[in-house]
């Protein structure tokens, strides 16, 4: 409740989530109530007021002090009911003497290691977590707020840096200094970085030891010295050599074997270099002797890229794959031609399609229907009403969707924001009836 004492009036409404600390300083309120009272109280603690807060089962009411502007404040109104949620957010250290604070919450003190390694720029591991948590508590920097919520569990917390992250270093520099916790794999009293000054020096001492750890690290999917060309990749070279009078290069058979072997290992591959690197060859000849390893036949493929190579690209597919069918398509009646090729032939077919032409994709028309009772936009799978962001004052609200909403695909209404089904569908020119579709598509 919110209370002016001078002139008598008040604002009463309802908190589910309170989260204060032993200070009795608001750190976090979810409540709700009517529109004009939820929007009062929240301006309210945003200019800094204080609140009485009366929890279930107790006789008397407790005064909390709200920080100001530093809310983060979220409302979602409907026609007759608002809710609020309020929460602190985390302070930036901008001088000496102001404090860095942090607010934590989470579902179990568990889950409070990882919380703070993802809000603490120091790094931290697992193996600290005990000493880390511990020493926080000690130091008074890590305090626990007091949580009422009615219908979930979790806690909160309140992390205070007096002197920024340094205090956070500070612990960990004591406890690897006096043993409480140390660096997994670490040799103890390895005096291997005594005579090492420069980065020059720790190289060439330990550069061999680097190249290993690289090598076993990132190992490539294909070792030319090592292992031999596919015989699927021989017979594209050898049938290269007999049309154009040259071979590839050993560094792009190389790239065609890696390529064939991603694609049997992950379906999906890139391959980037630079211009005159022979790309097209490379990608054309890993492609057909992946598929040819799968058993050859009939396959069809689809390339996209810019129309100014879209011949190009079916030159070299005729210049590097055997006995292929290569067209450069523009409509769906080209594709509708090239499938039926696929088809009638035992042959690899490549559709090249401009990303240009791609570009131009059908009409489409959103698949939400309106639901008079629940007067709102839902989804036609889940059922769930749709909502949409309104700005007033300043402030945020969610209120269901209107028809404008739906005018143009975009980010926010591209999905079900319940189930995430996708909210448009393609345009039927059959189905332009008004009984059959409510939508009708408007200028040009």
């Amino acid at each position: 409740m919110l209370k002016d004492e001078k002139y008598g009036v008040g604002i009463t409404d309802y908190a589910d989530t309170v989260v204060f600390g032993g200070d009795k300083k608001l750190v976090a309120i979810r409540f709700g109530g009517y529109p004009e009272t939820v929007l009062a109280m929240s301006d309210a603690l945003k200019s800094g007021s204080k609140i009485a807060l009366k929890l279930p089962g107790e006789t008397g009411e407790m005064e909390l002090t709200s920080f100001g502007g530093k809310y983060e404040r979220r409302i979602k109104a409907a026609n007759t009911s608002a809710e609020c949620v309020m929460k602190l957010t985390d302070s930036v250290k901008t001088d000496k003497e102001s404090p860095q604070d942090i607010y934590i919450f989470c579902k179990c003190e568990s889950e409070l290691f990882c919380e703070l390694d993802s809000k603490l720029s120091v790094p931290l591991i697992p193996e600290w977590e005990e000493y880390f948590i511990r020493e926080l508590k000690a130091r008074k920097i890590l305090k626990k707020l007091n949580v009422f919520c009615k219908d979930a569990s979790f806690s909160a917390y309140a992390v205070t840096l007096k002197n920024g992250e340094k205090e956070i270093a500070r612990i960990l520099t004591d406890g690897l200094k006096y043993g409480e916790i140390c660096i997994p794999n670490a040799k103890p009293d390895d005096g291997a970085f005594r005579e090492i000054q420069t980065f020059t020096q720790y190289l060439n001492a330990f550069g061999k030891d680097i190249a290993r750890k690289i090598q076993s690290s990132f190992v490539p999917v294909f070792n030319p010295a090592r292992e031999e060309i596919c015989g699927e990749l021989k017979a594209v070279n050898e049938y290269i050599r007999e049309k154009n009078g040259y071979s590839l290069f050993d560094a792009q058979l190389a790239g065609a074997e890696a390529i064939k072997r991603q694609l049997e290992k992950e379906k999906m591959t890139m391959l980037v270099s630079s211009c005159g690197t022979g790309k097209t060859k490379i990608g054309a000849a890993a492609l057909y002797a992946y598929q040819k390893s799968l058993g050859g036949g009939a396959r069809i493929n689809v390339i996209t890229c810019p129309s100014h190579v879209a011949e190009k690209w079916v030159r070299e597919l005729y210049e590097t794959i055997p006995d292929c069918i290569a067209r450069a398509v523009s409509s769906i009646t080209d594709i509708d031609r090239m499938y039926e090729l696929y088809k009638a032939s035992n042959k690899p077919v490549f559709m090249v399609l401009s990303k240009e032409s791609a570009r131009n994709g059908y009409l489409r028309k959103p698949a939400v229907m309106w639901n008079k009772r629940r007067k709102g936009f839902v989804c036609p799978v889940c059922g769930a009403v749709q909502e949409m962001t309104e700005s007033a004052d300043g402030i945020q609200y969610t209120v269901p969707a209107d028809s404008f909403y739906f005018r143009e695909e975009n980010s926010n209404n591209h999905k079900c924001q319940s189930c995430k089904t996708v909210l448009w569908e393609p345009v039927n020119p059959d189905c332009l009836n008004p009984a059959k579709n409510e939508w009708v598509r408007m200028g040009g």
